[in-house]
This record gives C-alpha cells, structure tokens and sequence, in this order.
C-alpha cells in the first residue's frame, strides 16, 4: 500500500488564492464598469432591474434638460420684464418733469430728447430678450418643454411688450406740459 502525503496547509492556501482571484475578478468588473451587477452572467434578475433603472435616470436627465430651458426661458423673460420696468421709472420721472409747466423751452427740448432715448432703449430691451432663438417679450407663441417622462409638456408663454413699448416711442416726440400729466394720468 501506498500513501500519499497531503499537505494540508498548501491545500488551504490554494483553495483561499481561487476564492481570492475570483472576488478580485468580481471587483475589476465592478470598477470598470462602475456598476455593481455588470452584466446578466452576475445576476440575471438585479441586472434586468437595473437596466431599467438606468433608462429611468436617461429620461429623468431629458425631462430635467427640458424643464432646464422652461426656467432659462423665464428668467431671460424676467430679466428683460425687470429692466424694462426700472426703465419705465426712469420714463415716468422723465414724464413728470415734462408735466411741470414752469421748466424754460431748453429744459423741455432736454428732457424730451431724454425721453426719447428712455423709450428707444426700452424698445430695444424688449426685442434683445430672446431665449434660444424665441423673443419672450415680442411674442404671445407658447413654447412647450418636457415635462416628465411620460412625454406630458410644461408650456411657457411670452408676452408681447415689444408692441407697447413700440407704441410709446412712437408716440413721445416734443411734449408739452399737458400732454406729459396725459401719460402720467393713463399708466
């Protein structure tokens, strides 16, 4: 009879260096592809929630990029609403000083010639207040942004300043007295 002498301390290492290398297989797999279940060979029934959980998150990602330029467009819209607002102070200021009758000929020429120019900027603020190619202030066209995931739509609307502002550079040339307590008495 013949006996085989076992080392049973090799055996031991041997079988913890297999059980070492496959957790480190498992590991790289892990680190290079940045998910914890890589593919289905891992976990079959893990890995198909996971896919779809990650075309969850690509959809959220559209939906927040979508709802990302419904507030890019608002706040271009509020910026140039604000702008044109702290205008419109300065123009009825102006207003008011033209209402004053006592001013000389030189200061009424003066003032409305600022006038004019408050209402050219407030002109131009209004045709310059564009989001993506889309006036927010020269245009009453809705324009529709993704909402969520199911394809449902977040509508933001401009308004149409352009034609008010427009309206009233037009209409203020040489004022007199009378004319600027007229404007001041209509807004």
């Amino acid at each position: 009879m013949t006996t085989i002498h076992t080392n049973p301390g090799a055996l031991v290492a041997q079988a913890t260096l297999r059980n070492v290398t496959s957790q480190l297989d498992t590991v790289s797999k892990q680190v290079q592809t940045g998910f914890k279940v890589a593919d289905a060979k891992d976990d079959a029934s893990t890995f198909s929630v996971a896919q779809g959980l990650r075309a969850d998150v690509k959809s959220l990602g559209a939906v927040q990029q979508g709802l990302n330029g419904a507030v890019g467009l608002a706040e271009v819209g509020l910026a140039g609403a604000t702008a044109v607002s702290n205008l419109f102070e300065d123009i009825q200021a102006k207003l008011t000083q033209l209402a004053d009758s006592s001013i000389t000929a030189t200061q009424r020429t003066t003032y409305n010639a600022d006038l004019q120019a408050l209402a050219n900027q407030a002109k131009d603020l209004v045709s310059q207040a564009s989001f993506n190619g889309t006036n927010v202030l020269d245009n009453t066209t809705a324009v529709n942004f993704i909402a969520d995931v199911n394809g449902g739509t977040i509508s933001v609307t401009g308004v149409n300043v352009f034609t008010s502002a427009s309206v009233f550079a037009a209409s203020v040339g040489a004022l007199t007295d009378a004319q600027a307590r007229q404007f001041l008495n209509s807004s």
